[in-house]
């Protein structure tokens, strides 16, 4: 193959085309179709390690443009720091330019990831990640939902691929079981079914200090702390 020299334009007999040497890596240029593609070839000990990059539209002709990063963790440095990939798929490392104050908004210099949905002929549309298991049907979607209550408030929620929603923020409050359409406090339960109730206690031990306000339950009674006295829940 000849001698690899980081810098120098060469040709890849291999290969049959050009190929540039940067850091070790030879990186070859190809065009097929609508297709653009950078393959770089990483030579260590004797050993070749592939790594293919592709600009692409999509195979289904409807000409979205992908980027396409196959062989090889993907890392992200917006800090140029000495911070190293973390994650066998996708690593992203920034240098804020100051702490994070919680209940402030934190603006873009802050932030580390964007995840923007652009709205539709003015009609705002959710903004949607999905973590999924192609092995199996599973999956959990995290929903940014702007068009609850006609847009006064927006949802924040997981969703299973079934629809059920275990849990979801929305205002100052949260939703526990499902989409629980009223906002009347902090936190809110969705009814129960004939299948679960609402709410269960595991068996535990008192603390002990107990502060007003505590329930717990010891395995035979419910407790409750007011007043500064530790009352039982009268079984009827």
């Amino acid at each position: 193959m000849g001698a690899q020299l980081a810098g120098r334009l060469w040709l890849n007999p291999a290969f049959n085309t050009q190929a540039l040497m940067i850091g070790g890596y030879q990186w070859t240029g190809s065009n097929s179709g609508s297709v653009a593609s950078i393959n770089a070839v990483y030579n260590t000990s004797g050993v070749m390690h592939g790594l293919d990059i592709a600009i692409t539209n999509d195979a289904s002709g409807n000409g979205s443009t992908a980027l396409r990063v196959k062989g090889a963790p993907v890392f992200f440095d917006a800090s140029n720091t000495s911070e190293e990939p973390r994650a066998t798929g996708l690593t992203v490392t920034v240098q804020p330019s100051a702490n994070f104050s919680p209940g402030s908004d934190p603006g873009d210099a802050k932030r580390m990831f964007s995840l923007i949905a652009a709205g539709v002929a003015g009609t705002p549309r959710a903004a949607i990640l999905c973590m999924r298991n192609p092995q199996t049907s599973k999956f959990i979607d995290l929903v940014l939902d702007p068009n609850y209550s006609s847009g006064s408030d927006s949802k924040f929620f997981w969703q299973w691929n079934d629809g059920a929603i275990p849990f979801m923020l929305w205002g100052n409050g949260a939703g526990i079981g499902g989409n629980v359409a009223t906002l009347t406090s902090h936190c809110s339960i969705a009814a129960g079914t004939s299948a679960k109730s609402q709410l269960n206690l595991a068996s535990s031990t008192a603390p002990t200090s107990p502060v007003n306000g505590d329930i717990w339950f010891d395995g035979s009674d419910l407790k409750l702390r007011a007043g500064g006295t530790t009352y039982t829940v009268t079984k009827t």
